[in-house]
């Protein structure tokens, strides 16, 4: 109990904020150069709630790309 008390954050908690995330909120942003694609960025926001809670490496970004040589993907 008490190393739960010294936690900063409660990781359960947090992935569960992340993975109820309205995602439709995207939608009526005017700041997107293409629409986005709703279904898609749900998924991407349980990916990212699940690395969180199994403490994985961000999956999304396994590309193998450097972070210094990447550019924004305008299509």
């Amino acid at each position: 109990m008490e190393a739960k008390n010294k936690m900063l954050m409660n990781e359960i908690d947090v992935e569960q904020k992340i993975n109820t995330f309205p995602v439709e909120l995207f939608d009526g942003l005017q700041c997107f150069i293409k629409v986005p694609d709703i279904a898609l960025y749900a998924q991407y926001i349980k990916t990212i709630a699940n690395d969180f809670i199994i403490g994985t490496d961000n999956s999304l970004c396994k590309t193998g790309l450097d972070i210094l040589a990447a550019r924004p993907l305008l299509n």
